[in-house]
């Protein structure tokens, strides 16, 4: 036996209340069909008697009995136990599909944050950064490599790469190109290079250049990353300049630390003091001191050589 209230006992209730409801639809369906031949032997006395009002009730009771049971066939315990399941599982389903949407959502979310940071990244770089693909055809760049070469915004996208470098560079750069594409070996990628670009304006200048490759959906692209070293090519120059004048200088030159140790001699100390250089690199510039000059001037000398002055 089953307890009180439990799953056994209910699936019986429901079928005693679905068999009646069935039973009870097929009697007044049965006796709606007699009241219905009896009004019209009533009415009509032509028509046949009460026995075949009845037979014809009983027949018509006999055609509509499978979609009685149709209809009432949901209400039986089976099926709506499996009903329940049915509507169980969709609701279990549906908040999957929510749990997937909603998780769908946050990854497009943190895709679209990311690919704005990547975006705002290349639009603020100091470096001109330029996309080209297997052709060598310019796909993107950004404001700072237009600005570089002197184009304005846009110009750049479509054009071949070869319009940035001076002539004498275009052959190697597509048998560099080519050599990659067939190998996946390149001489130069990942590496610092010294180079030279070309303005739109035909203007040469020199470059920094470091080129890396990525593939997408098996499509080969180029990065290049590009700064412009014009300013340390000048500042380079006139250091230079400067050593050279040091070097040819007539007059004797020494350079010390602010701890006052020589650091650098010119050959014209060398010539006049006879000390030779590496005699008096890293010692105090006192092993010149003659005893003739006043204490009070190498005072002075090295009050000003310690104050960072010279």
């Amino acid at each position: 036996m089953h307890p009180r209230g439990t799953p056994a006992t209910k699936d019986g209730s429901i079928k005693s209340v679905a068999w009646t409801a069935f039973f009870t639809l097929l009697a007044v369906t049965a006796l709606a069909e007699v009241a219905t031949m009896q009004i019209l032997q009533n009415y009509f006395p032509g028509l046949a008697g009460v026995t075949e009002a009845l037979v014809d009730a009983a027949i018509l009771s006999a055609i509509t009995t499978p979609f009685m049971i149709f209809l009432i066939r949901p209400l039986l315990p089976g099926h709506v136990k499996a009903f329940n399941e049915m509507v169980a599982k969709v609701a279990e389903r549906t908040r999957q599909l929510e749990a997937e949407v909603e998780e769908r959502k946050k990854i497009e979310k943190a895709l679209v944050e990311n690919e704005a940071r990547k975006r705002m990244t290349l639009l603020t770089a100091f470096d001109g950064i330029i996309l080209i693909n297997r052709e060598s055809t310019v796909i993107e760049c950004n404001p700072s490599a237009e600005r570089m070469f002197g184009y304005g915004e846009g110009e750049l996208t479509g054009r071949p790469i070869a319009d940035l470098m001076p002539e004498k560079y275009r052959d190697g750069h597509a048998r560099g190109v080519n050599r990659f594409l067939d190998s996946g070996e390149g001489r130069i990628q990942r590496q610092v290079v010294e180079l030279e670009g070309l303005r739109k304006n035909g203007a040469v200048f020199p470059i920094e250049l470091v080129i890396d490759n990525f593939t997408v959906n098996g499509e080969m692209y180029f990065t290049g990353t590009i700064r412009d070293i014009t300013e340390r090519k000048k500042t380079d120059l006139a250091l230079k300049k400067l050593s050279a004048a040091v070097v040819q200088s007539p007059a004797a030159i020494v350079i010390t630390n602010l701890a006052g140790d020589i650091e650098y001699v010119n050959p014209m100390f060398c010539q006049v003091t006879g000390y030779k250089e590496e005699e008096v690199l890293g010692r105090n510039p006192r092993v010149l001191k003659s005893g003739e000059t006043k204490p009070e001037k190498y005072k002075a000398l090295w009050e000003t050589v310690l104050s960072g002055r010279t």
